[in-house]
């Protein structure tokens, strides 16, 4: 028996949701956490 890896539509529908969600809130705010961690601080500030 073959195992199916095609997501469904709504398993697709959530992979793109959740990559939307990343470049729009997350990666801008890469270079800032990247910048702390080199000078040791944890936490964020918006």
């Amino acid at each position: 028996m073959a195992i199916d890896f095609v997501p469904t539509g709504e398993q697709a529908t959530i992979v793109e949701t959740v990559r939307r969600f990343l470049k729009r809130e997350l990666y801008p705010l890469e270079p800032e956490v990247l910048r702390r961690e080199r000078e040791g601080f944890l936490r964020l500030r918006r």
